[in-house]
Parts: C-alpha cells; sequence; structure tokens
C-alpha cells in the first residue's frame, strides 16, 4: 500500500531496503553455491543502492534513514519449493472458469465468458504459442545463463 505521507525519498529508501531484503532472503535460502554467489553480488549492488538513498535522504531531507528504516529485520523470506503446493491447486481448480468475479464449474461457464474466449484467441493462444516446443526435463527450470559473472 501506498503511503500518501510519505516523501519520494521516504519511499525510494524503503524500495531500496526490500530489494536488499529480498536479495538478503534469497542468499540465506540459496543451497547452490554458484547460485549462492549470484546473490551474494546482487546482495551487494542492492546495499550499495541503500546506502546511496541514505545519503540522498540525510543530505535533502535532513533526517536520519534510522526514522524510516526498521532497526533490525528478525528472519528473511523463506524461499522453498511451491510445486507440490502448485500442482495440487491446479489439479483442484483446473475446470474452473470465470463469471464475472465468481469462479463456476466448467459446466456452469456462461456464453459471454466463452465468446470472449474465442474473440481472443481467434489467431491462437497466446499461451499455445509460448509453448510450442517446450519440453521440460528435470533441473531445466533452475539453469541460468547468466553471461560476465
Amino acid at each position: 500500500m501506498i503511503d500518501p505521507n510519505e516523501t519520494w525519498l521516504e519511499k525510494w529508501l524503503l524500495h531500496e531496503a526490500n530489494e536488499a531484503y529480498n536479495y538478503w532472503s534469497c542468499v540465506e535460502s540459496e543451497t547452490n553455491p554458484r547460485i549462492k554467489a549470484i546473490w551474494e553480488r546482487f546482495l551487494d549492488y542492492e546495499l550499495g543502492h541503500l546506502a546511496r538513498a541514505c545519503e540522498v535522504f540525510k543530505r535533502e531531507e535532513n533526517r536520519d534513514p534510522a526514522e524510516v528504516l526498521p532497526e533490525s529485520i528478525d528472519q528473511p523470506i523463506e524461499y522453498v519449493s511451491n510445486r507440490d503446493y502448485v500442482r495440487k491447486v491446479l489439479e483442484k481448480e483446473v475446470d474452473l472458469r470465470a463469471s464475472g468475479a465468481d469462479f463456476v464449474e466448467k459446466a456452469k461457464e456462461p456464453q459471454s465468458s466463452l465468446d470472449y474466449r474465442r474473440q481472443m484467441n481467434a489467431e491462437g493462444s497466446p499461451s499455445q504459442a509460448v509453448a510450442a516446443g517446450y519440453k521440460w526435463t528435470p533441473g531445466t527450470e533452475l539453469k541460468l545463463k547468466v553471461a560476465n559473472l
């Protein structure tokens, strides 16, 4: 939620702190040393951004960043696999369809929804175009192509 009472510099400071927190959480959750090194590098970048935001905040608002930032952070975000959860949700909800703001069983899908989908997919489904030729192999979703790291 956006706080209308925050200054733009407060927003920037909190944004940079949030990014650093996210990368710190990635570092803490990562078990692969090669990937962890990438997260550590990004965390270093974000800490540099945060330091710069603190400097500007002090200079322009004549305030201490400690007025805005938390004193400490107890725990990182726990990044764990959600694969099983996603599979369960998909299995349970794959046959649900939209009916205005509600979800209904496939058999109760309104004609307006069918017409809309037919029009949107008249030249082919965007998801089918993206998935064309994709063949899943275990572990490939974790491969990163990071140049110059």
